[in-house]
């Protein structure tokens, strides 16, 4: 097993090209998906005040995207795991406010239609998704959730910590509320993390991740 965290994942110039052309392909499918039916494409209109919320998150998941596609080596059918991965239902209702389809889970939705075994994990709701997904874990807690035990033992290629590192709204004032110190959080999730992980899977924490 393997830990990265933050900028040891290398230079990613090569991916981000795959990645955006993915995006591309996939904004049309996921913004019928999600009830988003216009003329706007990914590519027009890309400094557009207007432009939608959907297309705004599918294009800050570019970044997100290039990096799963190298630590994944551009192998797909790979079992991918994000911690935190955003939990806010997506209703019509929350167009025009960015600050609700920030936190939706659009990485693991990108990933599973993208062709990956997805694993989204987050405090929030996550019932209504297409991935496979438990909702109301508490990260700190993650060995005694149903979750943990549903994930086999040495399955896991890659496990992506993004939103939980750089912004969880809830995250802070658990670790507060309970005198948990950050770095102390991360080494017990790591050994929680540990038997899940396949002998060359690898824990990926980016701290600068935002949607």
């Amino acid at each position: 097993m393997q830990i990265l965290i933050d900028n040891e994942l290398g230079n990613l110039e090569e991916y981000f090209p795959i990645a955006k052309k993915k995006i591309c392909q996939l904004e049309i499918k996921l913004r019928e998906k999600y009830g988003m039916r216009d003329e706007k494409i990914l590519g027009i209109n890309m400094g557009n005040s207007f432009v939608d919320d959907i297309s705004t998150c599918l294009r800050n998941n570019v970044g997100g995207l290039a990096r799963v596609l190298k630590l994944m080596k551009l192998s797909f059918g790979k079992r991918f795991l994000e911690l935190g991965c955003g939990g806010f239902p997506y209703s019509p209702d929350n167009v025009g406010n960015f600050r609700s389809t920030n936190w939706e889970p659009w990485l693991c939705r990108i990933l599973n239609e993208v062709g990956y075994h997805v694993i989204g994990i987050d405090l929030g709701e996550l019932d209504y998704e297409s991935f496979e997904c438990y909702g109301g874990v508490n990260a700190i807690d993650l060995r005694d959730s149903l979750a943990y035990r549903k994930i086999p033992n040495a399955s896991l290629d890659v496990v992506y910590l993004g939103l939980l590192f750089s912004g969880s709204p809830t995250l802070g004032e658990i670790l507060d509320e309970r005198k948990i110190k950050k770095h102390e959080f991360f080494e017990n999730l790591i050994e929680d993390l540990s038997p899940k992980m396949k002998n060359n899977g690898i824990i990926y924490q980016h701290l600068l991740y935002k949607y």
